[in-house]
């Protein structure tokens, strides 16, 4: 019959293993059992809050459109959901406000230059950092 005798260093490495692996557990438990945060979506027209809306008290979807110019020639149209936001149609050129798509996340930003729209997703929780260069 084979036996192993663990030494000091073998400890260390084994007690080492077992506490990243109940640290990789900890996090995601904490986020499942979080309390939804509180996400609000401001949106800015000409650089003045137009409209402020907490997507976390959002309870049924629904639409609204904004007007821009002498004759309210330009317009974006947004969609709100549970959640979420988004600039569901426009008549700038450039499309990029409807191609960012939803808006869900502390830290999201859509902005139409041409129509001076930004809407942005504010929140309680520290922004999740996307990439980091050198």
């Amino acid at each position: 019959m084979l036996t192993f005798k663990l030494k000091k260093g073998d400890w260390f490495i084994l007690i080492l293993i077992f506490g990243l692996l109940l640290l990789s557990t900890i996090y995601p438990i904490k986020r499942y059992f979080q309390k939804d945060q509180e996400l609000i979506a401001v949106i800015r027209q000409e650089n003045r809050i137009v409209e402020t809306i907490r997507l976390d008290k959002v309870k049924e979807s629904y639409e609204f459109t904004l007007f821009y110019g002498k004759d309210s020639e330009f317009y974006n149209i947004i969609e709100v959901e549970p959640n979420r936001i988004r600039v569901k149609e426009a008549n700038c050129r450039e499309q990029i406000d409807v191609r960012v798509g939803w808006l869900s996340k502390n830290g999201d930003l859509a902005v139409c230059l041409p129509h001076r729209l930004i809407i942005e997703i504010k929140g309680q929780e520290a922004l999740e950092v996307d990439i980091i260069t050198r």
